[in-house]
């Protein structure tokens, strides 16, 4: 092997390096920006009447889930909020 093909070589291997180190760090940065967006999202969308109920406005809070129960049946987590709100 001459000196030129082993500085080939190595050149090859540090670029397939460098992209390796630059791929990774794109891709734990496109995970850190979704996943702060979808948190950010997901307390915007905040479930109506759980304000209500952080502030101790219990009353108020009863009756948006209650309503939102009529409407919706199966909604699991209005459920879990009113039986928080009656205690």
């Amino acid at each position: 092997m001459t000196l030129h093909e082993i500085t080939r070589a190595s050149t090859k291997k540090s670029s397939l390096v460098c992209f390796s180190v630059f791929s990774w760090i794109v891709t734990r940065l496109l995970l850190v920006v979704f996943v702060s967006g979808a948190f950010a999202q997901s307390q915007a969308d905040e479930l109506p009447g759980l304000a209500e109920l952080k502030k101790g406005d219990y009353e108020t809070a009863i009756k948006i889930f209650s309503a939102r129960l009529v409407t919706n049946p199966g909604d699991a987590e209005a459920e879990k909020y009113l039986l928080r709100a009656y205690r």
